[in-house]
């Protein structure tokens, strides 16, 4: 078991069993836990000490926001946030499945079907850019 594993195990308590680190992630971490509380699979995304030096905690804390503030029904959600030991993470449901990596090699680009259509905001002095709109930190 890494330090990291060992570090994020016990800043989160007893809520939390991590299991694995899933493949990839850019700027943090991502491994599966078991919520001991509601008895189900999620997906714990931690920013580790090494990698905030490099990477703005910044930055990840508007990733928890924004993240936190989208409801679709094809994107996963923000359960739970915060700062264990220093080590700053969130929460979201676990999707099991192939990774976009796998299937991209698998299948090569993904070509949009017959209905699919572009749908592209105005921008002008009535409908600000989408970005007007993000929450300040």
């Amino acid at each position: 078991m890494s330090a990291l594993v060992e570090q994020l195990g016990a800043a989160l308590g007893p809520a939390y069993t991590i299991e694995r680190e899933l493949e990839g992630g850019g700027m943090a971490r991502v491994f599966v836990a078991f919520d001991d509380t509601l008895q189900r699979r999620v997906a714990v995304k931690v920013l580790p000490e090494a990698m905030a030096a490099a990477v703005s905690v910044d930055r990840f804390r508007r990733e928890i926001l924004l993240s936190a503030g989208l409801q679709h029904p094809h994107i996963v959600g923000v359960l739970s946030a915060g700062v264990a030991d220093g080590l700053p993470y969130f929460v979201m449901p676990f999707v099991d499945g192939e990774s976009l990596a796998a299937r991209l090699s698998t299948n090569g680009r993904f070509r949009p079907g017959p209905k699919w259509r572009t749908v592209r905001p105005p921008n002008g002095p009535h409908c600000p850019p989408a970005r007007a709109n993000l929450p300040a930190i």
